[in-house]
């Protein structure tokens, strides 16, 4: 078992797509800068194999196509034989159970470490009584589980134990980080020009996936409110972004004849000169697990207003670099929009303090470190 010293790194979408993938691909490339050496060898695998990004193509690391599923039939004997001829002895997954008996295999076939780094996002119950003595039954199962646990927020952490029923001593967190832009002090117009906004109107951005889960038709009541009920009218809604429910959005602003003041941008490439060319940057996801959007909105030097869920106050602190508000409460939020619309002084504060603490709390390069430097003893491990 001393030979299985080889890293696998899984991923579980093909390989040119998948959820915050760059996010991900600099913590496979950062992990293999570390751990690679010429007696010790990093595996990347993925499902399905088509581009592969630059970062990864520079960095250390074996690309190999593998279906890392967790079910227990046929691709059993392909995995285990890839772990055995390849000497894996470490294992770093994403967004997989907590548990499972697929693991206890794992380890049969020479696997000594597992680690799973939690991205999940979401609220979840508390687990109590008989059905959390149960699970604990489950999880002290040999194997079912994984070596390490990390959260990418303190949020994700505590949910690993209250609702994972995971123990703590097996629990970690590091705050997930962006690169920051260094965007310059004051807005440019590139938003206005590109789509017709008025020169004057302040403009409240939202990024993001089309779907109810995302609270786009929250903000849509909310533009309602601020623009029909208060009678804003220097005030213009932008969202870009693409999803299963975007025809119901558009009908929804349709219907409350506020379509001159909210505009349906699509898919973008160009968001980071969005950003930094609007005012106010305004979330409402359900959930989160530590949410990049919420980081990018702050570097770009928009005021920042989400709901008080999940991580979100982790990287914002209410009236100092952003604005938190009740979940789902539209008269807080609509009252938070109307002070930042109608004070310039407070956004340029609110903006700047932003801006500063991404970079000195929430650098990438920062994530990639303080994760490295976690995996040093679980990838050493000689057990």
């Amino acid at each position: 078992m001393k030979s299985f010293h080889n890293i696998l790194l899984v991923a579980n979408y093909v390989s040119d797509v998948g959820y915050s993938w760059h996010l991900m691909e600099g913590f496979w490339a950062a992990i293999a800068n570390r751990f690679s050496t010429d007696n010790r060898k990093v595996y990347l695998v993925f499902p399905e194999i088509n581009e592969i990004s630059p970062i990864l193509k520079d960095a250390p690391l074996e690309i190999c196509e593998l279906d890392f599923s967790l079910t227990l039939g046929a691709n059993n004997s392909l995995v285990k034989r890839f772990i055995e001829s390849n000497k894996i002895g470490y294992i770093y997954i994403t967004a997989y159970p907590y548990y499972h008996l697929k693991y206890m295999a794992l380890k049969r076939w020479g696997v000594k470490k597992i680690v799973h780094h939690d991205h999940s996002p979401g609220e979840r119950a508390k687990i109590k009584g008989v059905k959390r003595l149960a699970k604990k039954v489950i999880l002290s199962a040999p194997g079912v589980t994984c070596d390490l646990y990390i959260g990418v927020s303190k949020f994700v952490r505590d949910r690993l134990i209250s609702n994972g029923c995971l123990p703590p001593s097996k629990c970690k967190y590091i705050l997930n980080g962006i690169y920051p832009s260094n965007v310059p002090t004051g807005r440019s117009d590139y938003s206005r020009k590109e789509f017709n906004i008025p020169i004057d109107d302040i403009v409240i951005v939202t990024t993001g996936r089309a779907s109810y889960y995302k609270g786009i038709d929250f903000i849509i009541n909310c533009a309602n409110y601020l623009i029909n009920t208060e009678c804003f009218n220097n005030v213009s809604f932008l969202f870009c972004g693409d999803g299963p429910d975007k025809s119901k959005f558009i009908e929804l602003v349709n219907e409350l004849g506020i379509s001159k003041k909210f505009i349906f941008a699509g898919y973008r490439r160009d968001i980071p000169n969005i950003l930094k060319s609007c005012d106010i940057a305004f979330h409402a996801s359900e959930g989160e697990a530590f949410s990049l959007s919420i980081l990018e909105y702050m570097d770009s030097g928009c005021v920042t207003v989400v709901p008080d869920n999940c991580g979100n106050n982790e990287a914002v602190v209410h009236n100092k670099n952003g604005f938190l508000y009740p979940t789902k409460d539209l008269q807080v939020a609509v009252n938070i929009l109307k002070k930042l619309i109608n004070d310039a002084a407070l956004r340029e504060e609110i903006a700047s303090t932003a801006q500063k603490d991404v970079k000195l709390f929430f650098d990438i390069n920062r994530t990639e470190k303080e994760l490295v430097e976690m995996l040093v003893p679980v990838f050493n491990a000689t057990d």
